[in-house]
C-alpha cells in the first residue's frame, strides 16, 4: 500500500501546489504539511489532532484517508509522542466537593420587594403605552 504522504504529495503536485499554498488554503501550517507528507506525526499535540489534520488535507486534496486513520490507532510507525500516557493511564477519579451557600445579612432568602417593584414599573409602563396610543388615535 501506497504511503499516505505520499498519496498527499502526489495529489498535491498534480493541483500545482506549494506546501505554502495548500497550507493557507488549508489553514494548516506548513511545517505540519510537511511532517504529514513525511508521515511523522511525532510533533503532534496529540492523536486528534493528527486526525483532524489528516482529515482536513485529504477532504482538501480528494485523498480517502479512511483506512488509513483505522490502520493509525494499531501502527506502531504511526506514533504521537506523549499519546501513550493517554493509554497507559487510568483517568484520575473527578473530586467531590461540597456547595456552600452563603447566608444572607437578615439570614433568611432574598426579599420579594425588588421583584414586585420591578412588576409595577413593567406593568405602569405597558398602561402608560396603551394611554399614549389611545390618545393618538383620538
Amino acid at each position: 500500500m501506497e504511503g499516505l504522504g505520499e498519496k498527499f504529495r502526489k495529489a498535491r503536485e498534480a493541483r500545482n501546489l506549494t506546501l505554502e499554498e495548500a497550507a493557507r488554503m488549508t489553514k494548516i501550517r506548513p511545517a505540519k504539511l510537511r511532517e504529514i507528507e513525511a508521515e511523522d506525526f511525532s510533533q503532534f499535540p496529540s492523536l486528534a489532532y493528527a486526525k483532524g489534520f489528516l482529515l482536513i488535507y485529504g477532504k482538501f486534496l480528494n485523498v480517502d484517508v479512511s483506512p488509513y486513520l483505522e490502520a493509525f490507532e494499531t501502527s506502531e510507525q504511526m506514533t504521537v509522542d506523549g499519546y501513550s500516557y493517554l493509554q497507559d493511564n487510568p483517568a484520575p477519579a473527578p473530586r467531590r466537593t461540597e456547595v456552600v451557600r452563603r447566608p444572607t445579612e437578615s439570614g433568611k432568602r432574598s426579599s420579594l420587594l425588588p421583584m414586585v417593584v420591578g412588576l409595577v414599573i413593567l406593568f405602569g409602563g405597558f398602561a402608560l403605552v396603551r394611554f399614549l396610543m389611545d390618545i393618538q388615535r383620538i
